[in-house]
């Protein structure tokens, strides 16, 4: 069934993740809707994150249907539902599901714009403070991991960088 495919979704649960080297089996919904088995070299994955994947359909004796991914274009969820989902799967220090809730009840669609920018909330008049401002804008200033395509190293690219085959840019000062 070796066909190949280009599914773009929003990642759904992670069934399984080796923070070692990154292999990672997940669900993602497809924008149609589907949920599709995706697997493959895909560190640092999380819920409420928005990727297109490139990869071969495989038939699993056990498992079934999913996609060997090849590549993996990822971007940072861009919706409430997404954005609430992705803070609170941990991928953000010191933030759980209840936090990341409130999080976005007050900030919206601009909730990851507001934790990168102003952590501490001093340019929102309702200045909601994070429980540890500091570590979650730390976690959001981490590499938002553009392109990637699996190669000898792991670990998700840095941003400014494109592994999926771009010429590499350099970071900028203190990034």
């Amino acid at each position: 069934m070796s066909q190949y495919s280009t599914i773009d979704g929003t990642v759904l649960n992670l069934i399984f993740q080796n923070e070692e080297n990154g292999y990672t089996v997940l669900r993602l919904v497809t924008t149609d809707g589907e949920v599709v088995t995706v697997v493959g070299c895909i560190p640092c994955a999380a819920p409420g994150e928005s990727m297109i994947v490139e990869g071969r359909w495989m038939t699993h004796p056990t498992h079934g249907e999913q996609v060997q991914a090849e590549r993996v274009e990822r971007h940072l969820p861009d919706t409430e539902a997404e954005i609430q989902a992705y803070l609170g799967s941990g991928v953000v220090k010191g933030v759980g599901p209840a936090t990341a809730e409130r999080i976005v009840a007050c900030f919206g669609a601009q909730t990851l714009t507001v934790l990168e920018e102003d952590p501490e909330g001093r340019g929102d008049p309702r200045e909601l403070r994070l429980p540890h401002g500091d570590a979650a804008a730390d976690g959001l200033s981490q590499p938002q991991r553009p392109a990637f395509d699996p190669g000898p190293s792991p670990l998700p690219p840095l941003r400014g960088e494109s592994l999926g085959g771009g010429e590499e840019k350099p970071l900028p000062p203190g990034g």
